[in-house]
């Protein structure tokens, strides 16, 4: 049998099991046929030797002479198959509708089959790994499975990175560097799937969000606790625009960025130059927005770190990190934001 025969097979199946339904529900309802026997139509108690329409076994009235000669239902079969009947129309609804099962699904099941799954092992980065590795598997319960297990390593790397509240110390900062650039790789890969599917990362965010504005108004963005939720914040964000109205909505600190690019560590440096770019490629895509509609938004001025960047472009002692540092070179030169 062909493909689309076998997809026919379960169609086939649920018609033959409706129809079956119906045909127990009408014998039930028929019942045993008797319409020569007058019963009261509530317990089938014997009237033919009474007169008036009152049961004196349950006290039932009839409206009328021909209610007392009613077939006798099979009230079990009947109430099954009429419960059957309720069950099975939704579920072939559900199941005719065009879309795959975890689309029609209500979201609210989903979770507790997701919660189901348990924890992932934790990664390289000591974070949990999503099951199927990094790359988005682009299929069905796989990929709730995935965003899933997305959304508990945001969630534990942004919990991790969020409890110290002072200044960070650089071996701090190297732990926090490799578990956020993990976290924001997934993120980014996570922005491929429908947004259906994106809801564990908005817990994560939206908790760092409202941390980050307490600290705002309670200490001031200088704060050392105040600049690490910033930082945390923007990592648990796609970094291709800039929604200055929302409040789960940050860009990398200068602070964090300077911090970097002074670290010891080779990577970590490489970090701050990747962050560095982002904060520049945003600069350059609000002038080119405010060129092309004026007055739209207000400009974002470029990060003060260009002198830095020429150093590491000529002395750092990793040639990788200096070819990213000619390479933002090349990207600041040839954009020239101001």
């Amino acid at each position: 049998m062909g493909g689309f025969g076998i997809a026919l097979l379960p169609i086939l199946f649920v018609a033959l099991v409706f129809a079956g339904l119906i045909a127990l529900l009408a014998w039930a309802k028929r019942g045993d046929g008797r319409t020569d026997l007058r019963r009261c139509p509530r317990c089938w108690y014997d009237m033919r030797s009474l007169d008036g329409l009152q049961c004196p076994e349950c006290g039932h009235a009839a409206k009328r002479e021909r209610e007392l000669f009613r077939a006798r239902p099979r009230q079990r079969a009947q109430r099954g198959a009429t419960v059957a009947l309720a069950v099975l129309v939704p579920v072939a609804i559900w199941f005719l509708l065009p879309a795959h099962w975890t689309r029609k699904t209500p979201p609210i099941l989903l979770r507790g089959l997701l919660a189901l799954q348990g924890t992932p092992a934790l990664g390289p980065a000591g974070i949990p790994a999503p099951r199927g590795g990094t790359s988005y598997p682009n299929h069905g319960w796989q990929n709730l499975v995935w965003a899933h297990d997305v959304g508990l390593a945001i969630d534990a790397c942004v919990m991790h990175a969020q409890r110290g509240a002072g200044p960070l110390g650089d071996d701090e900062f190297a732990d926090l560097a490799a578990k956020l650039a993990q976290m924001h790789d997934l993120y980014n890969r996570l922005q491929v799937m429908p947004m259906v599917d994106g809801w564990p990362v908005d817990r994560a965010r939206l908790r760092v969000a409202r941390a980050w504005q307490a600290a705002r108004a309670e200490h001031g963005d200088a704060d050392p606790r105040t600049i690490r939720l910033a930082w945390v914040l923007s990592e648990a964000q796609f970094p291709g625009a800039l929604y200055d109205h929302r409040p789960d909505w940050t860009t990398t600190p200068d602070a964090i960025i300077e911090q970097a690019l002074a670290h010891p560590s080779a990577v970590v440096r490489q970090y701050g130059l990747s962050r560095l770019s982002n904060r520049v490629h945003l600069s350059v895509m609000r002038e080119s927005t405010l060129r092309t509609a004026p007055g739209t938004l207000p400009r974002v001025p470029a990060p003060p770190f260009r002198e830095i960047v020429d150093q590491i472009a000529g002395s750092d002692p990793d040639a990788t990190t200096q070819s990213r540092a000619r390479d933002l070179q090349s990207y600041w030169d040839a954009f020239n934001p101001p």
